[in-house]
């Protein structure tokens, strides 16, 4: 995430082309309404709020929820029971199997080096001390972006032969949240406040991911 990215995600959400020329005297008295923080606030509980477990199908549908960790790219051979989970008279209709990464945040007291596993790291943004920022942007002062580090694990060479259109495995944001700001919009010669939401401001989560950027592997006669 650079200051760039944030002016220019800005720019694009209120629809202009160049930075508003905004002095202290244009906000110096303006008073945030409370609709508008009301709608700030309601954002950010939304951007930290959990996500939807899904849609289930019907009364009789049942989740059943385990556990199984691998620490590194292997085949496994996973066998179910079901028998002790169904109800007497019953019959398993459909198994649905998920498949989540869990990368996890970086330690913060262990320096991510070449290597190091792929995990999210804290990075601050400090809005504060951007220029193009000042009595622009009314909340929030800095919020942390986090960002994707560490290595991953490459497929075997087999592998990676059969399917060579596959980039290679890289750490990237498999997850990310909006952004909600207050920002002074002038109208009419006088300022007021406004909210708006910058998308894909924040990571929520870092996976290990191919980006199908096309290989091309030289052809032998």
């Amino acid at each position: 995430m650079t200051e760039e990215q944030i002016l220019g995600s800005l720019l694009q959400q209120l629809h202009l082309s160049e930075v508003p020329i905004l002095d202290q005297g244009d906000v110096e008295s303006l008073v945030i309404p409370a609709h508008v923080r009301a709608q700030y606030v309601a954002l950010l509980q939304r951007s930290h709020g959990t996500r939807s477990r899904g849609k289930r199908f019907s009364q009789n549908f049942r989740e059943v929820a385990g556990r199984f960790l691998v620490s590194e790219a292997s085949t496994h051979l996973l066998v179910f029971g079901m028998e002790q989970r169904l109800p007497p008279n019953s019959e398993l209709v459909q198994a649905v199997l998920r498949l989540f990464q869990e990368p996890g945040n970086c330690d913060p007291e262990v320096p991510v080096t070449e290597g190091a596993r792929c995990c999210r790291r804290e990075m601050y943004i400090d809005l504060q001390g951007m220029k193009w920022a000042e009595h622009w942007v009314l909340e929030p002062p800095g919020f942390l972006a986090y960002e994707c580090v560490g290595t991953c694990r490459q497929p075997p060479e087999p592998l990676s032969f059969k399917w060579p259109f596959l980039g290679p495995r890289q750490c990237i944001a498999s997850e990310t949240t909006s952004l909600p700001m207050i920002v002074s919009v002038k109208e009419g010669g006088r300022a007021r406040a406004q909210v708006v939401s910058l998308p894909n401001m924040r990571v929520q989560k870092c996976s290990c991911a191919s980006d199908g950027a096309p290989v091309p592997r030289k052809l032998e006669p």
